[in-house]
């Protein structure tokens, strides 16, 4: 079981070790997580996790959470795991039937988009422990949009890192 640690990052030049830690800067809510992927759906990625830690009120422990995801890789196939903030109904949405199922990373697996293993097997191997930095939904758009420009511009050219 790989475990993913949410951290936070508020401010207009967001750092992957993020301001605090738990998923959305609250003094509640989800702070370490089972992480089972992510998944490509309707063209955005979205980290898919299982709560095993929270802040405050233990309700979400055990619950699925799901966030809009993007991965900043850099040329030496390291990165970052940058999600926004924010919920919205689509994130609502495939919670509500992620939770109807019995969900796990092989259930998940023909969803999972792979373009990313690389960098988080390497997170894994260097920090035993994957980190993703809720950061604010119009800084997030900004991240995603440049890894969106980076990875089409690299799939033309041949290159794995973007």
């Amino acid at each position: 079981m790989s475990i993913i640690n949410y951290r936070y990052d508020i401010s207009n030049e967001p750092v992957p070790a993020g301001q605090g830690n738990g998923l959305t800067g609250e003094k509640e809510g989800p702070i370490e997580a089972e992480f089972l992927g992510i998944i490509k759906h309707n063209g955005e990625d979205y980290l898919v996790a299982r709560t095993t830690k929270a802040l405050g009120d233990n309700s979400c422990v055990g619950k699925i959470t799901v966030r809009r995801a993007t991965v900043a890789i850099y040329p030496d196939n390291t990165g970052n795991i940058f999600l926004d903030i924010n919920e919205n109904n689509i994130t609502k949405s495939m919670e509500e039937a992620l939770s109807t199922r019995t969900l796990n990373n092989e259930s998940l697996s023909n969803k999972i988009n792979h373009r990313y293993d690389e960098v988080i097997n390497d997170m894994l191997r260097r920090e035993n422990e994957l980190v993703a930095t809720s950061i604010k939904t119009e800084i997030f758009e900004k991240k995603k949009m440049v890894n969106d420009t980076l990875d089409g511009h690299l799939d033309k050219v041949g290159g794995k890192a973007y």
